[in-house]
């Protein structure tokens, strides 16, 4: 670059004057859009004056919904009645922050209607929600023995002789270790679909489910996986749990879902060594994620989800729309 171009640069950069800070008023619901499913009406009159500082203080302390998680009936033929009510709880004006972790635990810990049934994923949302800022071991040893996640993740009716791997693979690459963290080799794949074998699902009516330990199914003695001999689910998710790549690679993913964008390295690492050092416990990571200065300089580092922009516009039109799930 020439003298020239360079002074003239300079002068460019000294003339242009710095983008101004956004005021409060946007700063509050930038906190709302990203710790709840608002800014509603309600929200802004509870928070009217406050500082954005004060919101996320409010919404931290905030309990969850006190909600009754419904059940289909074996001659309901109202297949979308799950996806329905859990909307309307969404849809709820002091819907805050818990709810807000259920829905990244539902995306996070992904399973699918398509493989089970409505009662079993309102079983698997009841999980959810009791652990959604709880402790993130409990909730992924429970998850594993989940009906719904069962089938989605063909761990129902696998062998041990000759089991399946899809859950083993997917708990390390995307529940819990990451795809690229260089943690795992596919012989620790093959030794966790051993030890993870063994269970069905005994299906018996009216929304009742059984997850049944078949021994004769199951290992007989332990494998070498991620270092440690292993013969029990239990085992499996306690030995990746305790993996150094768990804490930063669960806390960089909640570090994105509130702040837009992933952790740098060095973020990543000490939010890591602090979900580690509080036993996994997801309420401490989520509140040094909002209370740090960073999560309010960057009010527009993501667009709005499918349904962030759908909630907004029932807002808007003051209705709530008919929807259908293709």
């Amino acid at each position: 670059m020439s003298a020239m171009s360079t002074l003239l640069r300079s002068a460019i950069e000294f003339l242009t004057p710095a983008s101004p800070a956004p005021p409060d008023d946007d700063l509050v619901g930038h906190v709302l859009r990203r710790m709840t499913f608002g800014p509603t009406r309600q929200q802004r009159e509870r928070f009217d004056g406050m500082e954005p500082d004060a919101v996320i203080e409010a919404l931290l302390a905030d309990g969850p919904l006190d909600v009754e998680v419904p059940r289909v009936s074996d001659d309901d033929e109202d297949y979308w009645l799950p996806s329905e009510w859990w909307l309307d709880q969404m849809r709820r004006p002091d819907a805050g922050l818990h709810e807000r972790m259920v829905w990244f635990w539902h995306g996070h810990l992904t399973s699918s209607i398509e493989k089970s049934d409505g009662n079993q994923m309102l079983v698997q949302h009841e999980l959810l929600r009791e652990h959604a800022l709880g402790n993130f071991r409990t909730m992924l040893q429970e998850i594993t023995l989940d009906p719904a996640m069962l089938y989605w993740l063909d761990g129902a009716d696998s062998f041990a002789e000759a089991p399946n791997e899809n859950y083993g693979r997917e708990v390390m690459e995307l529940f819990a270790l990451g795809r690229h963290s260089g943690a795992y080799t596919e012989a620790d794949v093959r030794a966790a679909a051993k030890a993870l074998a063994g269970y069905w699902v005994d299906e018996e009516g009216d929304g009742d489910y059984t997850v049944v330990f078949e021994p004769d199914s199951a290992l007989q003695r332990p494998v070498t996986f991620l270092g440690r001999r292993v013969q029990t689910a239990a085992e499996v998710i306690d030995t990746i749990c305790d993996h150094r790549a768990c804490a930063p690679y669960v806390a960089g993913k909640v570090y994105e879902y509130f702040h837009g964008q992933p952790p740098a390295d060095d973020v990543r690492e000490r939010l890591g060594r602090l979900f580690r050092d509080n036993d996994l416990e997801i309420a401490p990571l989520v509140e040094a994620i909002v209370r740090d200065a960073s999560f309010l300089d960057a009010p527009l580092s993501r667009p709005r989800s499918v349904l962030e922009w759908f909630l907004a516009f029932e807002r808007l039109i003051g209705s709530n729309l008919e929807f259908y799930v293709l």
